[in-house]
């Protein structure tokens, strides 16, 4: 019966492989230092791999890491009207992230074939940012990963625990935009915003496609679990007719919460738009 119920649905997986990692070799140390010899412990050495040269003692340059990813899905359909299957070959991209001059970040990946050939290679990401030590400030500057709006799009694609990012924020934020994004900690918040182009694609010398800005607020506040914060964020578009990069909104408005208790994570999100202009 059961066996008869599931042949009758449509089953799609999606599989995600991540080539390469940001090893926690270039990042400020992280809460948990995994336990020598755990399970968690080997699997940072294994990602560590991607780290190809590491002396924080060298003034010019401290780290060099490969990173990238592949995404791929297999789909199979088994009904009465037919069956079918097949796998799909979703996204592939490889670069490099290094830290210069101490407080520097480079990063920079290419969109590949996935099989592997340079042909039709678009530029995904390429940004710098600025990271001085002890500060809570932090400056990005380029293309970048949209990862300001909401609970969804704060998390990147590598770490997202669903298949795929919701309906509502694919329609209401974008995935890569071009402009420059600051943020500063200052005790129990953090105040970040940004100033973004209209357009994206080839071609950045684009300068009549109007701007867009976005500003949030971040409290600490665990909730009912042991560590937590409180997010506010607004999006703000001018509606220039050139623009491509942003959806058709005047205004995005997303209020939403994430904490953690142990292993358990909650997230919680109320996201609005309003004012289209398409």
């Amino acid at each position: 019966m059961l066996i008869s119920f599931w042949r009758r649905i449509r089953l799609e997986i999606l599989v995600i492989i991540v080539i390469g990692a940001y090893p926690a070799l270039c990042w400020p140390e992280a809460e948990n230092v995994p336990a020598p010899g755990s399970a968690a412990e080997r699997f940072k050495s294994i990602w560590n791999t991607a780290t190809l040269y590491h002396n924080p003692d060298n003034p010019v340059i401290q780290s060099f890491s490969l990173v990238g990813r592949y995404q791929g899905q297999f789909w199979s359909v088994d009904a009465d009207q037919g069956n079918a299957d097949g796998w799909e070959d979703r996204r592939s991209t490889f670069g490099f992230r290094s830290w210069v001059f101490t407080d520097f970040v480079l990063h920079a990946e290419l969109k590949v074939k996935p099989d592997g050939s340079p042909g039709d290679a678009t530029l995904d990401t390429a940004d710098i940012s600025w990271i001085p030590a002890e500060t809570g400030f932090s400056a990005r500057l380029g293309l970048l990963s949209y990862l300001f709006t909401g609970l969804e799009r704060n998390t990147s694609s590598r770490k997202i625990p669903t298949f795929e990012r919701g309906l509502l924020v694919n329609q209401l934020m974008p995935s890569r935009v071009l402009g420059l994004h600051i943020k500063k900690m200052i005790d129990k918040f953090s105040i970040h915003g940004g100033v973004y182009s209209g357009h994206i694609g080839e071609g950045f010398n684009k300068t009549d496609a109007g701007l867009v800005a976005g500003l949030g607020l971040v409290y600490k506040f665990p909730l009912f679990l042991n560590r937590g914060n409180l997010h506010l964020d607004f999006l703000y578009n001018d509606g220039d007719p050139g623009d491509n990069a942003f959806k058709p909104y005047r205004q995005v408005v997303s209020f939403w919460y994430k904490g953690y208790q142990g292993a358990f994570g909650l997230g919680m999100d109320l996201t609005g738009g309003s004012g289209g202009f398409d």
